[in-house]
């Protein structure tokens, strides 16, 4: 059977019945597996009941220390009679491998790194990109899609060939996956950017919403409809009112501005710092305030260590 036939053979549901293995083996590994198999086309083989073999995609073989065969037992008996055979309990390697797998696919969905299930067009992608004296090579755009929507945006990246920088530079591009967008969508994209070609919009969010754990924020609705807002206001909206910077929020920068922080998208580079508001009193007078209130607190502290120390000594805590 060649490798192709074995990814194309279709995944069959297998009942696994926890009496009939040893104890180590948790019944919902099977499962896992065959799931994680379904999602990413690999070719799935049962000899026996309690035993796996998995042909891996290319792509997927790095996780699994890039073997693109897998053979995995769920039971003792199973491990014994192939000696290639990796037991499938919690901790195992061949588990903690495919946990890891499980988890990098679900962060590369999450922030569009992975090709939609798009119907292909009936028209060829087209963008105008001159190409004098330059060798082009084509690629097959897509579109990046997320929770969030279509990551699209249009940005120079100076790559060290002055050729590839011109290609970059003229057309829309997806920012996950580095390729061209469609014709039909960079036309829209160049209809609503209005007078901002050339500019990018930062916004610095970081000190919007409220924790709710200690890794998790939250935006309000109030949050996100400044966030919009902004937005709207950039792109030109007259019913969004006249976009303004707002230092420590948001900043429209060019593309020059771009290239001098080495083309580092990190929304606080850009921003700056929030505007403190002034309190009124003039510096050389609140540094004074604040010295004379620095030197009397180190004198009371020196006073009350001395009170600590005497009361030790006098409970027979002497040094």
């Amino acid at each position: 059977m060649t490798r192709r036939e074995v990814q194309a053979m279709p995944v069959e549901e297998h009942a696994f019945d926890p009496p009939d293995a040893e104890s180590l083996v948790d019944p919902r590994l099977p499962r896992i597996i065959e799931r994680y198999a379904r999602l990413v086309g690999a070719g799935v083989q049962r000899p026996e009941p309690h035993l796996l073999v998995l042909t891996l995609p290319r792509d997927e073989a790095r996780h699994f220390r890039g073997r693109r065969t897998v053979t995995v037992a769920f039971s003792l008996g199973a491990l014994e009679r192939h000696a290639e055979a990796e037991m499938a309990v919690v901790g195992s390697a061949v588990v903690q491998e495919l946990l890891q797998a499980v988890r990098t696919r679900g962060f590369r969905r999450d922030f569009g790194l992975l090709p939609p299930d798009i119907a292909p067009s009936d028209v060829a992608p087209e963008l105008a990109v001159s190409t004098t004296g330059l060798a082009v090579r084509s690629t097959r755009p897509y579109l990046a899609v997320n929770k969030f929507g279509r990551l699209i945006a249009r940005v120079a990246i100076t790559s060290g060939a002055v050729g590839e920088e011109r290609v970059i530079a003229s057309g829309v591009f997806d920012l996950a996956s580095g390729t061209s967008v469609s014709g039909d969508i960079a036309r829209l994209c160049t209809e609503v950017e209005g007078d901002r070609r050339g500019q990018v919009l930062f916004i610095d969010a970081r000190k919007l919403g409220v924790l709710v754990d200690r890794t998790h924020r939250e935006l309000t609705d109030g949050d996100i409809a400044r966030v919009a807002a902004t937005y709207h206001a950039w792109r030109g909206e007259k019913e969004a009112g006249v976009y303004a910077d707002v230092a420590g929020f948001c900043k429209s920068a060019t593309l020059e501005e771009i290239r001098k922080h080495g083309h580092v998208l990190t929304p606080g580079r850009y921003v700056g710092a929030e505007a403190q508001e002034d309190d009124g009193e003039p510096f050389e007078e609140k540094m004074k305030r604040l010295t004379a209130t620095l030197k009397a607190q180190r004198e009371e502290a020196t006073r009350l260590d001395a009170a600590i120390a005497e009361n030790l000594r006098a409970l027979g805590y002497a040094d």
